[in-house]
């Protein structure tokens, strides 16, 4: 097979579709391939993928749904184990395949056709069965002419695209498709044979087999019913009910739009009874039916469901109904009103064929709350269950974090929720709106969440593998994976310059030398790529592509500060990375320009005046703007000096109104910065006063990508011209509210606040040194590739108590803050450790004591007084 390698030796599996336009815009296609077996095989194994998405069925059960996300000259493909599905007699592979179709701009990997999951790709299906008979002989077959093929009627193509990287909205008819064409004894004899497809028409040339496991699938139901009401039927009369012979014209009706604009009215005239009947699944059922109501229009019924919490997948309906009856579904993350808002018009529609059924929504959705409505004024509509088949990674979570103040907790849950409603086949930036994979940015937060509450997972391999196919052949790598999202030409510098720094990172958490030894070409490449960019004072200056550092309006102008901050820290990742893997050259080089930038920076931002760092070097000199994000980043990383540093904190920890406040995506930063310099009160009472609104509009929180689920968004400042109009409202864009780039808060509670951060690759060293405060008690749970390591503090009357377990493989050093000035005793272990006199097992500063931790359970307290 041109352009293809099947993970069979014997290769039958060929690339087939339907015979026609090779991107069809939301397109569904039904393929099966009957067959017959003597007896049940003793092993089976079936590989598939497709392009773009696929629901496998064997025997007429549902076996699962992918590929993974994947470059298409090296495609993911998925395998099952299908032997004890397989019988002797008649059987049947059935595949539901789906190509999204985005308008095309351009072809192949660097164009824009495509979405959150390919790119450039045509639409396609491959797969192939590997069968061992009870002898021990063997059969291979795939995908080819003999499948058959029938391209799906039910959803309508006439619907708008939701979002260039996740797909359509859904207005499923009942009545066009058969229902049960996935079953054995399904006549398929009126299909058409599969096409082909040439080889010289093929976007594949590998097939690399899923690096990360598949999602599962679980049924969750909703807990509770908000509100019934009713609404006045605002739909034009072309949409006729009744069956769909009778319907004059095809709608293209925008549901969302509809939804939104009709009147949400209680309910009076249309029937919705016993409406909690849809929470149980049981034998029980709720009915609905609409009116005609003289002078009051056509009335419909609807319900709003709560699901809890936030949820990820597909939503099914139980029913029992005429045909011709509409269900209309939309979907958020929070109510108004006990009224879903819809702030991304996302609706679908199914319309009814007639008696019992079951409708599932083809594309998953991201929500807590449902909205449905029932257009069905002439016959009742029978409900038996409404649920969400959840679309879940099955990954237990491992980490946990817990403290004196019970809001604090409440952060690092609702962020560790968060970092699990984003990962797929891959971590994305977030599930509600984009479900796309980032380089940088929204993971410098997200990938360290998914270490410290989850552990060492596949999808890190996956995320930070992918980039390097991005490379343009320059070392410049794409801001996403696929990297369609964009105009291809338009990029994030400072996403990249964060690049090395996920490299490093992940050989921290995870120890896997391979990966980072894969991984280091690209970010050789990656850094230096910035160099010509390097003004007449060492400063990255007047980067390309769409400079980008926070929604906030940060003055990226000329030479930005967080940009080069960035580039230093970025350096240093680099010459960490260079040092581990044995490139000393490399690592001097790098680490002299970080050196030089690092000193520039001081020189060149330092407003001693205003005791701040200033954004943005512009035409030879400051322009007067601060940030909270550049500073904090001045202090955490060591940029400012220890007189620098107290100024600096004094104006973040009092809120200076003069500085450009930072969204979620980077607080993180700015927590981490009061906590190192010790200002551990003035960093837990501003996460109080920013998360506090967001933690308590709803039980099981999770955290939001702007401070409000309304807001207008500023962008940075990048042309003189936005100087002006940097304060002025704007219309308010809805903000999702599970969106990892705010997870850097979760992050820091563990890292600094607990303390506890990995120093050597693969935690064979780490680091404990908490920041209390005014808090008297934390503790955690952080996952190593070791195990477990267990660590606590609390105040006791005489100071401060730590514990730590270390698992085999892990070694600690523990840091504490010290009195100089008094009379202080620190107890390892039952050893008393004098600190007013030198002690060999001990390392001192005027601030702090030190002493290193072997593998096991260890109590050290640090005692006042004599």
């Amino acid at each position: 097979m041109t352009g293809g390698v099947s993970p069979s030796s014997q290769r039958t599996g060929v690339w087939i579709w339907c015979q026609g336009e090779p991107r069809p815009y939301h397109c569904y296609l039904y393929a099966r391939r009957s067959f017959a077996l003597a007896q049940q095989p003793r092993r089976a194994r079936l590989h598939i993928t497709a392009s773009d998405r696929y629901v496998l069925y064997v025997n007429g059960t549902s076996m699962g749904r992918g590929p993974a996300r994947s470059d298409p000259r090296r495609k993911s493909y998925d395998t099952y184990d299908v032997a004890s599905s397989l019988r002797s007699g008649a059987n049947v592979i059935a595949v539901r395949a789906y190509h999204y179709g985005a308008a095309a701009r351009g072809e192949g990997w660097h164009s824009q056709s495509g979405n959150a999951y390919t790119v450039g790709e045509r639409a396609g299906l491959w797969a192939e069965l590997e069968i061992t008979r009870p002898d021990g002989a063997s059969e291979v077959f795939g995908t080819d002419s003999r499948w058959k093929l029938r391209p799906a009627t039910a959803w309508s193509r006439q619907v708008p695209p939701l979002e260039g990287t996740f797909g359509s909205p859904e207005v499923f008819d009942a009545n066009a498709d058969p229902p049960d064409w996935m079953r054995v004894d399904f006549d398929d004899s009126g299909w058409s044979r599969a096409w082909e497809i040439p080889p010289r028409e093929l976007d594949w040339f590998l097939l690399e087999p899923r690096s990360t496991p598949l999602l599962r699938e679980r049924e969750v139901r909703p807990t509770r019913v908000v509100t019934v009401g009713e609404v006045i039927d605002q739909e034009p009369p072309a949409f006729a009910y009744g069956p769909p012979t009778k319907r004059r014209r095809q709608s293209s009706l925008d549901v969302a739009r509809l939804l939104a604009a009709e009147l949400r009215l209680p309910l009076e005239h249309a029937r919705a009874e016993q409406p909690e009947a849809v929470l149980t699944g049981d034998a029980s059922a709720a009915e609905f039916q609409g009116a005609v109501v003289a002078g009051h229009g056509i009335r419909q019924p609807f319900l709003v469901l709560d699901f809890g919490r936030q949820v990820f997948g597909f939503p099914r309906i139980r029913l029992d109904a005429p045909a011709g009856a509409k269900l209309d579904l939309t979907y958020d993350q929070l109510l108004v009103d006990n009224r879903v808002p819809s702030r991304l018009p996302i609706a679908d529609r199914y319309l009814t064929r007639a008696g019992e059924q079951v409708w599932e929504v083809a594309a998953y959705r991201q929500f807590r709350y449902l909205h449905l409505t029932v257009r069905s004024p002439d016959t009742p509509v029978r409900i038996r269950g409404i649920s969400l088949n959840s679309y879940e990674y099955p990954a237990e979570r491992r980490g946990a974090f817990a403290c004196a103040d019970p809001l604090l907790t409440k952060l690092w849950r609702a962020c560790a929720d968060t970092v699990y409603l984003n990962m797929e086949d891959t971590l994305t930036g977030d599930a509600w709106r984009e479900r796309a994979q980032w380089a940088g940015g929204d993971p410098r937060q997200g990938i360290q969440g998914m270490y410290l509450a989850y552990g060492d997972l596949p999808l890190a391999d996956r995320l930070l593998r992918t980039f390097p196919a991005t490379d343009r052949g320059d070392g410049r790598l794409e801001i996403t994976f696929p990297p369609a999202r964009i105009d291809p030409r338009i990029f994030i510098p400072q996403h990249l310059l964060a690049w090395s720094l996920n490299v490093r990172e992940h050989y921290l958490f995870t120890g896997r030398r391979d990966v980072a030894e894969d991984l280091y070409p690209s970010v050789q490449r990656q850094i230096d790529w910035f160099e010509p960019y390097r003004d007449n004072l060492g400063l990255l200056r007047d980067l390309p592509g769409w400079n980008w550092l926070d929604w906030a309006p940060v003055d990226l102008r000329g030479a930005n500060l967080g940009t080069n901050i960035f580039y230093v820290i970025g350096l240093e990742a680099a010459a960490w990375l260079a040092e581990q893997l044995d490139h000393k050259a490399d690592a001097r080089r790098w680490r002299g320009i970080a050196q030089s930038v690092r000193s520039r920076i001081r020189r060149v931002f330092w407003n001693p005046e205003r005791g701040l760092y200033e954004d943005s070097h512009h035409r030879g000199e400051l322009t007067g703007f601060a940030s909270e994000h550049g500073n904090a980043l001045a202090l955490i990383h060591g940029v400012s000096t220890p007189a620098q540093t107290e100024r600096i904190a004094a104006r973040l920890s009092a809120r200076d109104p003069s500085l450009t406040p930072a969204t979620p995506a980077y607080f993180g930063d700015v927590l981490t910065a009061l906590l190192r310099v010790g200002l551990s009160t003035e960093a837990l009472n501003g996460v109080r006063e920013r998360f506090r609104p967001m933690l308590e509009l709803m039980d099981n929180p999770t955290v939001w990508e702007a401070w409000g689920p309304f807001i207008s968004h500023h962008d940075p400042i990048t042309s003189d011209e936005q100087v002006a109009t940097r304060h002025q409202m704007r219309h308010a864009a809805p903000r999702s509210l599970t969106h990892v780039s705010a997870v850097g808060a979760g992050v820091a509670l563990t890292t600094d606040l607990l303390g506890v951060t990995p120093t050597g690759p693969g935690f064979q060293t780490c680091r404990i040194r908490p920041h209390p405060g005014v808090l008297d008690w934390a503790n955690g749970v952080i996952p190593t590739p070791h195990g477990d390591l267990r660590a606590s503090w609390e105040r006791t009357d005489t100071g401060l108590a730590l514990t730590a377990d270390l698992p085999d493989g892990v070694q600690a050093d523990v840091t504490l803050d010290r009195d100089a000035q008094h009379p202080q005793t620190l107890v390892v272990n039952d050893r008393i450790h004098d600190l007013q006199n030198p002690d060999p097992g001990l390392q001192r500063t005027p601030d702090t004591v030190s002493v290193r931790l072997s593998p096991g359970e260890h109590r050290i307290e640090l005692r006042c007084g004599d």
